[in-house]
């Protein structure tokens, strides 16, 4: 008799649990910044034999989207990889040294091994799209300039893993190289440089994030604006903040720890850097949270700044690295458009017909160099 009532109580048990996921099955949609992506949906009611077909495919995609507890047992599978079996949650996260982490995306990791050589063609469609490019906006008298904000790795590769070795040269330099090679006047500001130069001062990037923290996003705008205003033009103005107004901040979480499906609070504090200098007049930093950033093209920024040097308007293409940057650029022109757009040719003749800029700026981070090639106005 008591092993009857044993065997009705596991059985009554485990049917309790299984049945737990689908009294909350929730049909609503979502959207995570984790995954970079949004629920599958219910499909229709199939209506031919090719929809039939497919059907079961798609209910089981969305039946595996909206089943309850899924976040639960996600992040409890995260913190059970990542804290009991030391190994990444995710396969874009790398583990670095001192708590740091590191996106693998985008062939980072060979490209930081120095594995990636790209061809001669590629390099030559590069340096000539640029120069093009470059003339096609002098004939308007607009300045140009072309920002690569660089990876993580290369301004600290000492907090990778130690299996991973930094190779000779990366994509980077290798463009770089190139356009060396050719002479001219290049319209490529390299940010690298001027951080590799600054370490040891504020910490500059994010180490739970793929971004630069503001005094990382600092000294890549000051090396924008250096090259910008090297010829004494009134292309706008240079913010001057000392390092003193960069202060330590512990930080909890990030894009990778949220790829990771760690929440915040769950990952331990590690030290990052924070804006804490008097309040910027038209662009107030406000330390951001990658995570926040929908995984759709985000809507164009236009300011107006009274206090940005009279009569400049810029006009800059950008990707996500251009966040952190956004406050000094605010303060530096008369009026600022900032857009996540992939241009081409007809983008750049159609915007600069709109904005009317003194100055185009394009920024690109350097683990999506050559992921697609700039393309020359008409």
């Amino acid at each position: 008799m008591q092993n009857r009532i044993l065997n009705a109580v596991t059985v009554f048990g485990f049917l309790v649990l299984i049945a737990l996921p689908l009294l909350r099955f929730s049909p609503e949609p979502w959207t995570d910044l984790a995954e970079n992506r949004t629920s599958a949906p219910l499909p229709p009611t199939p209506s031919s034999w090719a929809a039939l077909q497919k059907y079961p495919s798609g209910f089981e995609a969305f039946f595996n989207d909206h089943f309850g507890f899924r976040n639960e047992l996600i992040g409890s599978h995260a913190i059970f990889k990542y804290y009991v079996l030391r190994i990444s949650p995710h396969e874009r996260v790398l583990l670095g040294k001192n708590q740091w982490l590191f996106y693998t995306g985008n062939e980072s990791i060979p490209d930081f091994k120095g594995e990636i050589v790209p061809d001669t063609a590629t390099l030559a469609a590069w340096s000539d799209t640029l120069k093009q490019r470059q003339d096609w906006l002098a004939e308007r008298g607009i300045a140009y300039r072309f920002v690569i904000a660089p990876n993580k790795q290369t301004i600290y590769p000492e907090f990778m893993p130690p299996g991973i070795v930094r190779g000779t040269t990366s994509r980077r330099q290798q463009i770089l190289g190139y356009l060396a090679s050719r002479g001219g006047l290049s319209p490529v500001v390299d940010a690298a440089g001027l951080m590799l130069q600054a370490k040891g001062g504020p910490i500059l990037f994010h180490p739970l994030d793929t971004h630069w923290n503001p005094a990382g996003a600092y000294l890549g705008y000051r090396a924008l604006m250096t090259d910008l205003l090297r010829d004494g033009k009134p292309e706008g103005r240079m913010l001057d903040i000392p390092d003193a107004q960069f202060v330590p901040s512990p930080v909890t979480a990030g894009d990778l720890t949220n790829m990771m499906g760690l929440k915040q609070g769950i990952y331990r504090a590690v030290i990052s850097s924070e804006y804490a200098g008097p309040r910027l007049n038209c662009g107030q930093y406000a330390l951001s949270d990658a995570a926040k950033v929908p995984p759709h093209k985000p809507a164009d920024i236009v300011m107006d700044c009274p206090a940005g040097a009279p009569g400049t308007r810029a006009l800059i293409f950008s990707d996500s690295m251009i966040e952190a940057m956004t406050p000094y650029l605010a303060e530096s022109f008369g009026h600022i458009r900032i857009t996540r757009h992939d241009l081409g040719p007809d983008e750049l003749e159609a915007f600069v017909r709109e904005e009317r800029p003194t100055v185009v700026i394009e920024e690109r981070s350097e683990r999506r160099l050559l992921q697609s090639q700039p393309q020359q106005p008409n």
